[in-house]
């Protein structure tokens, strides 16, 4: 273990003093600085690590487009932060037929932001562009036969057999206007995308900054900043100094050893325990991670308890597939203990070649992904793999994953609204990330689980397809979980951050 972590110790003291150095003589910035931009209109800047991949609602899983879809659109039902769900399009809504159909009556007042109006036939056409498309969320969607219209502001979605996440599917749902969606078709509608929400799309300059408008004429509770700009800022230090030195009023996925230099009279930290959980992926159906023994000799190589102290200063070693608070988390899962011994036994006994290994992973989703990821390799080396690491921009790396190019990938998987159903469709029962493991047992599990609708029998459920992918190894190893460390000026109110790394900044302002 000493080992491993000697080159950390040094690196971590450098980026310390790096840390130190540039924020060195800059302000910390007046709240009265960040309150107004030329023309007097209020504006509430705010800084995250990652960029737009793709500007389509339903056709990522990107936490950022569920943040900025807070802004742009609205959704037929909305999920509050203690886990239950409240009208918004809907003023009604209702499971009938056991489960298999949503019926829902909508509002009648409500426009879209170019003056369309938003009605039945908009959520239709929203709903059946999974029947329609080829859209990456379609694995949420498993039986769905489409949506009948009874009114103008009326219908019922339809599923050939009940859909257990069917609240948390729509509660994320960004309801497109049909027509202007047909006259410029999927490629040019989402150059400037067009929503109901209380804010709307002005510019994006790729890779540094998108900026929001407010709707004024959105029929809800309206925003409160006139413009919301959101700063696409990759580096930790950098976003950090951003901070400091006043240029952003909030900023997210803050290294936790850096707090202690940011905590101040205007400054408040808050630190999260999230839903999220950074895991490996394998490429199960290549030598040789084929040989269980291979992959149980990676989980034994990791010390996630190392990973958490040393590197992140915060955070929770993964026992389990998903943290505390989501259906399936199990208490009682046995600690996953470093063992090298019985790793290089295990991979000794196993046909690898030597060949290079690729652990490929995004440069900006997550803090500190370099130096965890140099960790890891670290222990992998000394249990006899050959590593490279690639770290590549997010577009990218989500390419790299969905065409199954990589041996190992290093990534997270946030659980939205607390069901991890959405997660084990996608990514082990559609192996939408292209690991080629093929378990029927498993699939059997999640197919069950998809149709009931039960909390206490979908935990259950939940915790045996859980132990199932604990046994195998596969296809994914978990690490650890993630505390969101989120820094804010003391006078920004209304920013709202759920435990799925979701954020909703629609009435955030700085007063």
């Amino acid at each position: 273990m000493k080992k491993n972590l000697r080159w950390l110790a040094l690196s971590l003291a450098v980026l310390m003093m790096v840390s130190l150095v540039t924020a060195c003589g800059q302000s910390q910035g007046s709240p009265d600085s960040t309150s107004t931009a030329s023309g007097g209109k209020t504006v509430l800047r705010v800084a995250r690590p990652e960029d737009i991949s793709y500007w389509d609602q339903l056709d990522n899983f990107n936490l950022v487009n569920w943040s900025v879809g807070r802004l742009l659109y609205d959704q037929l039902i909305r999920r509050n932060q203690d886990g239950s769900y409240s009208p918004h399009l809907a003023t009604e809504w209702e499971l009938i037929d056991g489960g298999k159909s949503f019926r829902f009556t909508l509002r009648e007042d409500v426009t879209f932001s170019n003056g369309e109006t938003l009605d039945a036939n908009d959520v239709k056409f929203t709903v059946e562009r999974f029947l329609t498309e080829n859209l990456r969320q379609a694995a949420n969607w498993t039986n769905l036969e489409g949506v009948e219209i009874t009114g103008d502001y009326s219908g019922i979605i339809k599923f050939s057999k009940p859909n257990g996440a069917i609240l948390s599917i729509l509660s994320e749902l960004a309801i497109l206007p049909k027509e202007t969606y047909e006259e410029q078709r999927n490629e040019k509608f989402f150059q400037n995308p067009i929503g109901s929400g209380p804010y709307k799309f002005k510019s994006w300059t790729q890779g540094a900054l998108i900026v929001f408008e407010k709707n004024e004429s959105y029929w809800g509770e309206p925003g409160v900043s006139d413009v919301i700009e959101y700063h696409t800022i990759i580096d930790d230090t950098t976003r950090v100094s951003a901070f400091m030195a006043g240029d952003v009023d909030w900023a997210d996925n803050i290294p936790a050893d850096q707090i202690a230099m940011i905590e101040g009279e205007n400054n408040v930290v808050e630190r999260i325990k999230t839903w999220d959980a950074i895991y490996l992926g394998l490429k199960c159906d290549t030598a040789p991670f084929d040989d269980v023994n291979v992959r149980k000799a990676i989980n034994l190589a990791i010390d996630r308890q190392a990973i958490v102290n040393s590197i992140l200063s915060g955070g929770t070693p993964s026992n389990w597939v998903v943290s505390e608070g989501v259906l399936g988390y199990n208490a009682d899962a046995p600690e996953q203990k470093q063992d090298l011994e019985e790793a290089k036994r295990l991979m000794a006994a196993s046909g690898y070649d030597g060949r290079e290994i690729s652990l490929v992973g995004p440069t900006t989703w997550y803090a500190r992904t370099s130096e965890v990821t140099q960790y890891i390799a670290s222990c992998l080396t000394e249990i006899g793999f050959n590593v490279k690491i690639e770290l590549i921009d997010g577009a990218t790396f989500s390419d790299r994953r969905a065409g199954g190019d990589y041996d190992i990938y290093y990534t997270g998987c946030s659980h939205v609204g607390g069901d991890p159903i959405l997660y084990l469709n996608q990514r082990i029962h559609d192996d939408t990330m292209a690991s080629g493991y093929v378990n029927p047992a498993i699939k059997a599990k999640i197919e069950e689980a998809l149709t009931v609708t039960d909390l206490e029998a979908r935990d259950q459920i939940f915790k045996e397809i859980f132990q199932m992918i604990m046994d195998a190894n596969a296809p994914h190893l978990y690490v650890y979980g993630i505390e969101n460390v989120v820094v804010k000026r003391s006078n920004v109110q209304g920013d709202i951050v759920y435990q799925d790394k979701i954020i909703d900044f629609s009435h955030a302002y700085v007063s």
